[in-house]
């Protein structure tokens, strides 16, 4: 599912807080992707042409 977002969107730079500050709680970044559990199912977040997928 591709969720749009307002251009000019840099995911790279909004997740950087991730892969500086490393594992929290409720947020794990790995190869590339940002996984959570929303609501009890398990998401991964990444990069996608014209926002994220």
């Amino acid at each position: 599912m591709l969720l749009s977002l307002p251009q000019p969107y840099d995911f790279a730079l909004s997740t950087e807080r991730f892969r500086v500050f490393g594992v929290d709680r409720a947020n794990l970044w790995h190869e590339g992707g940002l996984h959570r559990v929303v609501v009890g199912r398990e998401v991964r977040i990444e990069a996608a042409p014209g926002g994220v997928e």
